[in-house]
């Protein structure tokens, strides 16, 4: 359950990252989020394995920066307006 809950959080932090560039509130994000939380999960439980990974684990967040930033403009972006 904390694993799960740790991706949650995980999606939550780095997904903010382009929703802040794109000047999406919180709460809005938030709630997109809960939409698309197949995705989110998803991307939240990969970044949290390799988190888990001795040395991979040092480079994990500009990675899962860049992730967010790509899942967003390929994916997330068009469906904003929906929430």
């Amino acid at each position: 359950m904390w694993f799960l809950f740790n991706a949650w959080m995980m999606a939550i932090q780095y997904c903010d990252y382009p929703y802040d560039n794109h000047k999406v509130d919180f709460t809005r994000m938030r709630r997109h989020l809960e939409t698309h939380k197949g995705k989110a999960m998803t991307f939240g439980i990969m970044v949290n394995v390799f988190s888990l990974i001795p040395i991979v684990n040092f480079i994990v967040m500009p990675v899962a920066i860049c992730g967010a930033t790509s899942m967003w403009v390929n994916e997330l972006k068009h469906t904003l307006k929906e929430v």
